[in-house]
């Protein structure tokens, strides 16, 4: 499942992931776009913030 998908399955904004990781809006829509990565301790955030595990994100 894809960054992106993820976060809607949770009902989550950009904004509120964002606030959550203490990055900025941009970061995260760029990692739904695939301009950036997130380093994997954010991944694992991620993956613990979206309820999914790592590999999950990783391989979409």
């Amino acid at each position: 499942m894809s960054f992106k998908e993820a976060r809607k399955k949770r009902n989550l904004t950009q904004r509120e992931v964002a606030k959550e990781l203490g990055t900025s809006r941009v970061t995260v829509a760029r990692w739904e776009c695939g301009v950036n990565n997130p380093k994997l301790d954010t991944v694992r955030k991620l993956a613990k913030l979206y309820d999914c595990t790592t590999d999950e994100l990783i391989n979409p």
